[in-house]
């Protein structure tokens, strides 16, 4: 609005989900997470085992984001949007 173009949207990659996510929050979530390919080319995306924002450990092991929308529940292997940390850094 001040003269400045307005960003891209993050390019979100759909994968499996390696996890459950069994309680639904009122509120969209960003999880770091890691997108991991097996042996058969398979992609799944994992998240980190705390989710405490005090927990710095995870941004180095993770290598983005994953999207989990309100209201929304699952089990591993449901497909889920990953936002990798390039498509941030634009």
């Amino acid at each position: 609005m001040q003269g400045i173009d307005p960003l891209p949207t993050p390019r979100r990659i759909q994968a499996a989900a390696g996890f459950d996510w069994p309680k639904p929050d009122q509120r969209r979530e960003y999880q770091r997470a890691r997108l991991v390919v097996d042996a058969a080319g398979q992609a799944s995306v994992q998240v980190f085992a705390s989710r405490s924002s005090a927990d710095l450990t995870s941004l180095t092991w993770a290598d983005g984001l994953v999207e989990l929308k309100e209201g929304q529940s699952f089990q591993a292997g449901a497909t889920v949007g990953f936002i990798p940390f390039t498509e941030l850094l634009t």
